[in-house]
């Protein structure tokens, strides 16, 4: 057995010298992320590679509602 970097949460563990993850749960979110395709391999250091979801884009809209109120101002509602 060989200390290997878990690709999901990057801790050290004892495996087979295929081995990529620590464990069951680790494998089965490397599973979903990859199946969600959101997924992007990161290389850290000169024997490790990290899987990270990938940065998703804000889409929502943004509004503010202001009111203006005499003798207080502007504020929002």
């Amino acid at each position: 057995m060989s200390v290997r970097w878990c690709r999901v949460c990057g801790r050290r563990f004892a495996g087979r010298k295929d081995a990529k993850y620590c464990g069951p749960a680790c494998k089965q979110k490397a599973y979903r992320m990859r199946k969600s395709g959101n997924v992007t391999a990161v290389k850290v250091g000169s024997d490790r590679v990290l899987l990270r979801p990938k940065a998703q884009r804000w889409r929502g809209v943004a509004s503010v509602d202001v009111t203006w109120g005499p003798g207080s101002g502007w504020s929002e509602s």
